[in-house]
């Protein structure tokens, strides 16, 4: 019996399955949680084992002092009989010898045995060794209590993750690392933890020493001993705490930046440097061009088939040029079609990614909705050129101006001292011309201020139409007599009546200025003796009126300029003019609801066609009388 107990006592521990699945299990980097259930098999197989091997050795033990004690009455007796024997010398010595061979046989299993009890205290000794290794050195932060849930051991990555000396948590209990509000419910989980109905795993908050709240990765394994003397002390509870303080942090971190990033203007996206830049991670807030991550993500939607077809090259020559060089940054403007045909500019700004040797892998990008600052910009244009032309249009302005009031300014200067120096031996003739002078600069500077004026209230809307009836025919005729008065020889009006004669509605003064700058400037532009034609026809509801000279034209590059204000012909040369009669003849035919159109050739003349809209006499009356009625 003593041998069989001696070989049970001699099994290596180190060849038990455990030891060696954990060997197995070591072979790759586990996570976190296998870490832990790991450690908690390890740390299971070890105390059971220990447990076993402590019974085992008190087993033995106490079978030593069982055999030692009969040895031990065996040779008092061998003894009693020896001095019993001792006169009988012969059978004495044969007894004895034989005796001594059984007690050397004695002797040498009783060695045998202490080597082997002194071989079970040494793997006993190495089992304590590795199981203190293993908690020692562990990173995971590992505690026994007692069914009172109070501290028996703590190890140093326990020690250190809460700020305590192990000392300071001998013998406390488990509470004290909680709030005090929730130590009624953690009694209540302990108690049903030792019924074996919970179990302390999952997420917790616990208080340092300092007060400082972390939040840690608890799990637990019950440990029994059977050699305890109470009942209650036979089961212990090992628990294991991992910080995920960080983590949680890292992860509420993200959960704002997420929020912040959904809530944000700007896309954010990544997409790698693989053939055709498949997209890893786009924001959820590419939903306001009306799209979803999922999306593109996913491959069911092309980003480059949204991007407009006038600017989709220019995007993927982007992402070439990004795919050669690995150039840290990039920015390009471009327009983007939403599922639903909108047409947005947008903004595209991009960040290399790089991996752990420092090669760009990839694009992180930023993608912001820039339309409404480029309508911005285009407004702000609009508002440059509209200033630029309003500067260009003081000089032009200021140039013209100076110039037309200059001349005749001097002419009345020059008239003004000959009379006042020379009035009293000039004839009457040479006074009259002097004062016909004045009064003719006079009048030409007038006539600039009004035209000016007139300008000005047209821009500003301030010009109202005053419809009047009149008879066109027989009015065209007297306007046109006035003017031959003004051509004098210079030039001949050639008129060309309407057929008919007709009473229309009209703003009579819009008309004689409109007629009265046309029939000017063909005066002004065309040579002496060459004829000026006025055609007027009649319709149903508008005068055609047609002016045209055989002066020395438009260039073609000016036509389009020649209703700005004080803007003039290239060709003019020294003819005088401010460049307005024009402007307002079109602001006029725009307030009449007209049409206006110009044909020029260079050194032929120039045409000029106008066509305004009439109304009978009795139409405006109902006109009148609807607008009263509304």
């Amino acid at each position: 019996m003593a041998k069989k107990v001696s070989q049970s006592l001699t099994q290596p521990p180190s060849d038990s399955p455990s030891s060696k699945a954990a060997s197995v299990r070591g072979a790759s980097k586990p996570s976190a949680e296998e870490q832990i259930a790991l450690l908690e098999q390890r740390l299971t197989d070890e105390i059971n084992r220990r447990i076993d091997v402590e019974s085992r050795l008190q087993r033995s033990t106490q079978e030593f002092e069982y055999l030692l004690q009969q040895r031990t009455e065996l040779l008092q007796e061998l003894v009693m009989q020896l001095q019993n024997e001792i006169g009988q010398r012969d059978s004495v010595e044969a007894q004895l010898r034989k005796r001594t061979d059984v007690m050397h046989d004695f002797i040498k299993q009783l060695e045998q045995e202490m080597e082997e009890r002194r071989e079970i205290e040494a793997n006993l000794r190495l089992s304590e060794e590795r199981f203190r290794n293993v908690i020692e050195k562990s990173p995971v932060g590992i505690c026994i209590t007692n069914h009172d849930s109070t501290f028996e051991y703590v190890n140093p990555a326990y020690c250190a993750l809460f700020g305590y000396e192990a000392r300071e948590l001998q013998g406390k209990p488990f509470s004290t690392l909680f709030d005090d509000d929730e130590i009624p419910a953690l009694e209540t989980l302990y108690q049903r933890i030792f019924d074996g109905k919970a179990e302390m795993r999952g997420e917790r908050t616990l208080r340092t020493k300092l007060g400082l709240p972390i939040t840690v990765l608890t799990d637990s394994v019950h440990s029994t001993n059977e050699d305890a003397g109470k009942e209650e002390d036979h089961r212990k509870l090992i628990v294991f705490v991992l910080d995920i303080t960080r983590r949680k942090q890292a992860e509420d971190m993200l959960k704002r930046a997420k929020v912040i990033i959904d809530k944000s203007p700007a896309v954010i996206y990544q997409f790698s440097l693989k053939p055709n830049f498949p997209l890893e991670f786009v924001s959820d807030n590419i939903n306001q061009f009306g799209f979803t991550a999922q999306d593109f993500t996913s491959g069911a939607i092309s980003f480059l088939h949204h991007v407009h077809q006038l600017d989709r090259s220019k995007v993927m020559d982007s992402f070439r040029h990004l795919s050669k060089t690995k150039a840290e940054h990039l920015r390009r403007e471009y327009r983007l079609i939403t599922p639903k045909g909108r047409t947005c500019w947008v903004e595209d700004s991009l960040m290399a990614v790089f991996d752990d040797e420092g090669k760009v892998v990839g694009y992180q990008g930023v993608l912001l909705d820039i339309d409404e600052r480029r309508r911005a910009e285009a407004e702000m244009n609009k508002a440059l050129i509209k200033e630029k032309e309003l500067i260009e249009l003081k000089t032009r302005f200021v140039t013209i101006a100076s110039h037309e009031f200059r001349t005749p300014l001097t002419s009345i200067l020059l008239s003004v001292g000959i009379m006042r120096d020379f009035g009293h031996v000039i004839s009457e003739e040479e006074r009259l011309e002097s004062l016909a002078r004045i009064s003719n600069g006079v009048h030409h500077m007038t006539g600039l201020l009004e035209d000016l004026l007139m300008f000005g209230r047209a821009e500003s809307g301030e010009i109202r139409p005053k419809k009047s009836p009149l008879k066109i025919r027989s009015w065209c005729a007297d306007f046109a007599a006035q003017v031959q008065e003004r051509y004098g020889k210079k030039h001949t009006l050639l008129y060309a009546p309407p057929v008919r004669e007709q009473e229309y509605v009209v703003d009579e003064g819009m008309m004689r200025q409109i007629l009265d700058h046309l029939l000017s400037n063909a005066d002004k532009f065309s040579p002496d003796g060459a004829p000026v034609y006025f055609n007027v026809n009649l319709e149903d509801d508008r005068v055609i009126i047609n002016v045209q000279d055989s002066g020395i034209g438009i260039p073609r590059d000016d036509l389009p300029r020649i209703f700005e204000p004080f803007h003039r012909g290239t060709n003019v040369g020294n003819i005088g003019g401010t460049g307005m009669g024009l402007a307002i003849v079109q602001k006029m035919v725009v307030f009449l609801n007209g049409s206006f159109t110009v044909e020029s050739d260079i050194g032929k003349g120039t045409s000029f066609t106008v066509i305004l809209p009439l109304k009978l006499p009795m139409d405006m009356e109902q006109a009148m009388i609807l607008d009263s009625a509304s």
